[in-house]
């Protein structure tokens, strides 16, 4: 007996040898599913992960789709190039957006969104390029990394106009009137 049920002997071996073939289990509101052990799972590191394909699958029955740890949906791993500006826009989660532009191309997406440049440095101390744009509603300030060929991207609230001010903002430390930026790497040069 535990938590007050009492349990049948034999339904309860019968349960236990089920869940040796069927050891995932998912619920939610209405409905418990139980999954066999998984045919596929990719990992990066230790992040669940896969780039042309779901990173884990059950017999073509039900499969998960993730970017370093990050669940998204098929679109975004198999079609990436099918996403719409609207769709990445109005993405709430901040990592599956981020996860979009990666996928959709940061340089496409600059494209679309017609950003502007406003202010470009080379950061001598940083050992980066950097560009201020503006798109849409939010200034970016985008660095690329020549040694390691990443490029990263912040975003800032409106009232920061130079690469400069950003590159003063990041070493400052965050005050209560201003929006933290959001890191995000996006992609290689």
């Amino acid at each position: 007996m535990a938590l007050g049920v009492k349990l049948d002997e034999d339904k309860l071996s019968l349960f236990s040898e089920f869940n040796k073939r069927c050891p995932v289990w998912m619920w939610c509101d209405k409905a418990v599913y139980i999954l066999k052990k998984p045919t596929q799972v990719n990992w990066e590191g230790t992040f669940l992960h896969c780039d042309d394909g779901p990173s884990v699958e059950y017999n073509n029955e039900f499969k998960l789709w993730t970017i370093n740890g990050v669940p998204v949906d098929e679109q975004i791993v198999m079609r990436p190039e099918t996403q719409t500006l609207d769709q990445i826009n109005q993405e709430k989660n901040e990592e599956v957006k981020r996860v979009r532009i990666d996928r959709f191309g940061w340089q496409s997406y600059l494209e679309q969104m017609q950003a502007t440049v406003l202010d470009e440095q080379t950061n001598d101390i940083e050992q980066t390029n950097e560009a201020l744009m503006e798109c849409g509603e939010m200034r970016v300030l985008i660095c690329s990394c020549p040694s390691t060929a990443k490029v990263f991207s912040l975003e800032f609230a409106k009232d920061v106009a130079t690469c400069d001010q950003a590159q003063d903002w990041l070493h400052s430390g965050s005050s209560i009137d201003r929006i933290i930026p959001k890191t995000r790497v996006i992609g290689r040069t």
